[in-house]
């Protein structure tokens, strides 16, 4: 009916109205037109036809898990010292003991070693006499035969020690002394000289009397008696006169008595031993000796009653 408004055009427009101007196109990147996506929800196309799609949020890594530990705001901690130094020493240490432990070893095998030689050279050096078994050795019936060992062991070898070198005047008390005079024994009354002098005695010969040169000893008459002998002369005091050469000539050396000694002669149980001049003995061309004297008495005028015995220092 007339005045009706007019039915709408389709797209909502109605008839007869003019139509919207089209909006212009929108440009997008390089001056392409640019198109609002489909509701399709199909991508949006890029530069040169490539799907266009926004870049993701930046989301920051996260690290370390749920139970990271923050890094700390302080300093950084020192680097923890190195341990190489230390493990060298202590090898180098070890290294040392196992030297000494080696050479301890070593050590107690040579010990031993020489403790085995010692005793095998000892049972060698062992008298065969001493290997014999005897009647309760264990065997049936009483038998002794010696076992193998027995009779393949050495007897010992003893050999006499050299005598030491000795110099011309030196006396060695090892030595072998032979007796001088037959009988051994030589019984000698000395008279006392006048008031105040002397007598001289050779105790080579012997004989009272003698010249001064061949004397080995004066009897001295000062207010006493007194035996004195010659400065080359060694002489030592005995505690008996059962006493043999080789018991004089150890104390010459050792208790040898001033050569200006005097001795007097009433000492009870004296007994001298003298070892004569060597010089002298070469000069008279006799045997060096060794004298034993032991006074027996003195009778009431003075009279020295001596007995001495002689032996012949060898050569």
């Amino acid at each position: 009916p007339y005045g009706a408004p007019a039915p709408a055009a389709p797209g909502g427009q109605a008839y007869g109205a003019p139509a919207p101007a089209p909006a212009a196109p929108v440009s997008g990147p390089g001056g392409q037109p640019f198109s609002a996506p489909p509701s399709s929800g199909a991508p949006v196309s890029g530069p040169g036809g490539a799907p266009f799609s926004a870049p993701p949020a930046a989301v920051p890594p996260v690290t370390g898990g749920f139970n990271a530990v923050p890094p700390a705001s302080g300093p950084a901690a020192a680097p923890a010292p190195r341990r190489g130094g230390f493990l060298v020493g202590v090898t180098l240490v070890a290294i040392l003991v196992s030297l000494i432990s080696v050479a301890v070893s070593v050590y107690a095998l040579g010990v031993a070693n020489d403790a085995k030689d010692a005793a095998g050279s000892a049972q060698q050096a062992a008298p065969a006499g001493n290997n014999q078994p005897n009647a309760n050795n264990g065997n049936e019936g009483g038998n002794n035969q010696p076992t193998a060992a027995a009779t393949t062991a050495r007897p010992a070898v003893t050999t006499k020690a050299p005598r030491p070198a000795t110099s011309p005047g030196e006396l060695d008390p090892k030595a072998e002394f032979t007796e001088s005079w037959s009988p051994s024994t030589i019984n000698l009354e000395i008279h006392p000289p006048s008031s105040y002098g002397s007598r001289n005695i050779d105790l080579d010969k012997p004989e009272v009397g003698s010249s001064g040169d061949a004397a080995d000893m004066q009897l001295v008459v000062s207010n006493g008696e007194f035996f004195t002998f010659d400065r080359d002369a060694k002489v030592v005091t005995m505690n008996s006169a059962d006493v043999q050469p080789n018991d004089c000539a150890a104390k010459f050396d050792t208790s040898r008595l001033a050569p200006d000694t005097q001795i007097n002669v009433k000492t009870a149980d004296l007994t001298l031993c003298v070892n004569t001049s060597f010089e002298a003995a070469q000069h008279q061309g006799i045997k060096w000796k060794i004298v034993l004297l032991h006074v027996t008495g003195v009778a009431a005028d003075g009279t020295v009653n001596v007995a001495l015995k002689a032996w012949n220092v060898p050569d």
